[in-house]
């Protein structure tokens, strides 16, 4: 009878699959890189740090803020010196702001 299990671990954009085969016990790893990392919209982001800017998120909310930090999975954009936390796949669009605060 030949019985075969997968495990998958999801590690920081890293995919480590482990496949065990139930005829001779040996187990099979295989590493996939898997990432919504988008490389252009990190770099965007990162030559306007500093600046004024509204996102709009998937959940439809929007944030005004200070654009503080990039980080290839998330941004941090501080309002009224309050840093809002924003996962990039969250991200629907990203405009220069003129707002006050």
């Amino acid at each position: 009878m030949h019985s075969q299990f997968r495990l998958f671990f999801h590690t920081l954009g890293l995919l480590i699959r482990r496949d065990v085969t139930g005829m001779n016990d040996q187990p099979q790893q295989s590493v996939e890189y898997v990432s919504s990392y988008d490389p252009y919209v990190y770099q965007t982001l990162t030559s306007i740090i500093g600046e004024k800017i509204v996102v709009q998120l998937s959940n439809n909310s929007v944030v005004q803020g200070v654009l503080s930090q990039v980080l290839p999975d998330h941004i941090v954009v501080e309002t009224n010196k309050t840093p809002f936390f924003i996962r990039t796949q969250q991200i629907i669009w990203v405009s220069p702001s003129t707002y006050k605060g």
